[in-house]
């Protein structure tokens, strides 16, 4: 990201200072590339070698990723745009000598994994503000690249759990209606939602919003808490593992999620941290611009006012066979 920002062969400083390995050839680098381009490029799995560096600048956000934590705890791994099967889970039985076996009612589905894109960005600053906070010392480009990269997992992990979405894990299922937020009836709704699942219990993780996450770490009835063993960082409910993710909140209310992550197929692509000095960009909070159908509209050039745009982006895509996800919705704290 330093190449990116800045031209004056302070990045490629920066990367001599550091404790990397690899830090007198990334700075090689940096000083061959900080007279080319008004676009950079930093990504995480370096395809254009940063490697490193770009894990360094943006891996601090990985612990925001839904789809990283379903990955690590036993999604499928998968290519995008790709044919791909899921099966409900198989159930089993005992057969005696000479009896039929049962046939299985579980059907194999295919489907092609998408390739989605979701970005933190565009966020704009000068140049003067950049440079000043590197001759100062403060770590604002590590600083923006993280937050970008946040912003953008915050993003995908509302496509993954948002039942409006056709893509998402939730679209389409009938969801258990929040009855309350006491002990009782939370009682009630989870047993509801432990019930209905059909994936497998022993492996499964529940989703919750950091909100309803916390409302159950200080939910007491009239002795200890009722749930002891969930915080603000998720933790444990009855032995199934607790995540807490931004996908869950849907603003007014919440919902919890529970997932099997072994009927999960998942595709994770590259992380990439970008940076433009010439574009001209629609200063707009929903901007109305559109390669297919372009539409007048004033824009802003960043060579003319020596600014930099900033953007994170990263790619990810998912399937899910039947009976992988049950939710309970309009959790309202």
């Amino acid at each position: 990201m330093s190449e990116a920002l800045a031209k004056d062969g302070s990045a490629a400083a920066y990367a001599r200072n550091q404790n990397w390995i690899d830090r007198s050839e990334v700075a090689g680098y940096l000083e061959t590339k900080a007279a080319v381009g008004a676009l950079g490029h930093v990504g995480i799995d370096g395809g254009d070698g940063f490697g490193r560096v770009g894990a360094d600048f943006l891996s601090s956000a990985a612990e925001f990723s839904l789809l990283q934590q379903l990955l690590d705890l036993g999604a499928r791994p998968a290519q995008p745009d790709t044919r791909s099967y899921a099966i409900a889970q198989p159930v089993g039985a005992r057969v005696a000598e000479g009896v039929a076996s049962p046939v299985q009612t579980r059907a194999v589905t295919a489907s092609t994994l998408p390739a989605l894109k979701h970005i933190g960005g565009p966020l704009v600053a000068t140049k003067e503000t950049l440079r000043a906070a590197e001759q100062s010392g403060a770590s604002l480009e590590r600083w923006l690249s993280a937050q970008l990269a946040v912003g953008a997992y915050r993003a995908e992990d509302r496509s993954m759990l948002d039942s409006s979405f056709a893509l998402s894990l939730t679209f389409g299922l009938t969801p258990i209606a929040s009855t309350g937020t006491t002990v009782n009836a939370l009682d009630v709704d989870l047993n509801g939602l432990f019930g209905t699942f059909t994936g497998d219990l022993r492996t499964a993780v529940l989703v919750v919003s950091p909100a309803v996450a916390l409302h159950l770490g200080l939910l007491r009835s009239s002795g200890p808490a009722a749930f002891p063993g969930i915080g603000i960082n998720g933790g444990q409910l009855a032995g199934v593992r607790v995540l807490v993710s931004s996908g869950a909140d849907n603003g007014a209310t919440s919902m919890a999620v529970l997932i099997s992550p072994s009927l999960l197929q998942i595709w994770r692509g590259p992380v990439n941290l970008e940076a433009s000095r010439q574009g001209s960009l629609q200063m707009d909070t929903a901007p109305t611009q559109t390669s297919l159908t372009p539409t007048a509209s004033t824009t802003v050039s960043m060579f003319q006012t020596n600014s930099v745009a900033l953007q994170a982006s990263i790619w990810g895509g998912w399937t899910a066979g039947a009976g992988a996800v049950a939710l309970i919705s309009n959790i309202a704290l």
